[in-house]
């Protein structure tokens, strides 16, 4: 993938949120006019285009959803590494919709955040609980010096 556009109806109000989400995960805002900003990492780009008038409307989820049909989930390196930016946004007064944990219903091990920008879109960070080592076997031969002694 590229890139994602999304339409925001007020341009001016969702960059801040923006600024604030996406650097947190590796972006950088590479470019703001009147009618866009742009952020970019290492292998996407994400566009904010101000749509006039508004082609798009939204209820915002009442948090009961088992699943939010259309959102955009980006991954990060670990579940503590999610936590960690979790509190920051909170700490910053942005809160979200489903806070961190595991949820199993979709992977084992999948733990996500998701939060609302200010058009009611989500945006989903996630990681990935390594799996468990599978138990060590001895091999044959060690098992053979162990009876040995």
């Amino acid at each position: 993938m590229g890139h994602l556009s999304l339409e925001v109806a007020d341009l001016d109000r969702s960059v801040p949120f923006y600024d604030r989400l996406l650097t947190r995960i590796g972006f950088r805002r590479s470019a703001r006019a009147p009618e866009h900003a742009v952020y970019q990492s290492e292998f996407l780009s994400v566009w904010l285009l101000r749509g006039s008038p508004p082609r798009v409307t939204r209820s915002p989820p009442t948090g009961e959803e088992p699943v939010l049909a259309e959102h955009i989930a980006f991954r990060v390196e670990s579940p503590e590494r999610l936590l960690r930016i979790e509190r920051g946004l909170e700490r910053e007064g942005i809160y979200p919709l489903f806070f961190g944990e595991e949820r199993p219903e979709l992977r084992a091990g999948y733990i996500s955040s998701t939060w609302l920008d200010p058009d009611g879109f989500a945006l989903e960070l996630f990681a990935l609980q390594p799996a468990p080592a599978p138990p060590r076997r001895r091999s044959r031969k060690t098992k053979a010096r162990t009876r040995r002694r």
